[in-house]
């Protein structure tokens, strides 16, 4: 079987698609620094650019099903940014998972059980 994980922060995204190990990796960059300007020269901490979703969007659109994952709240602006804008999307996700950095075999494995369960 295979599986699509997205793993997102503030500053990047990374798709991984996987079957017994990674297959294929891509990575979407976002705004440089980490720091996200708006007008009045405020720091937005909570809202992600829309160009890394926009981006990573586009890596998952071949995927059938997919899992989110990462640390912080960037994941779930993600998802929200999903049923918002592309729905389409939104509809294929799996699961969303709180993790830190992975090796690519803890990846698989977290996949492989995540989707094991929920398909149960």
């Amino acid at each position: 079987m295979k599986f699509t994980i997205l793993w997102v922060d503030r500053e990047s995204a990374k798709v991984f698609h996987v079957s017994r190990g990674i297959e294929e990796c891509s990575r979407e960059q976002g705004a440089e620094s980490g720091h996200h300007a708006i007008a009045g020269e405020q720091i937005d901490q909570y809202r992600e650019p829309l160009r890394l979703f926009v981006g990573a969007a586009k890596l998952l659109s071949i995927s059938n099903q997919f899992m989110i994952v990462g640390p912080g709240v960037a994941k779930h602006h993600f998802y929200n940014y999903l049923v918002e804008q592309r729905p389409e999307l939104a509809k294929k996700i799996f699961g969303i998972a709180s993790v830190d950095h992975l090796t690519e075999p803890q990846l698989v494995a977290l996949s492989k059980r995540y989707f094991n369960r929920t398909a149960s």
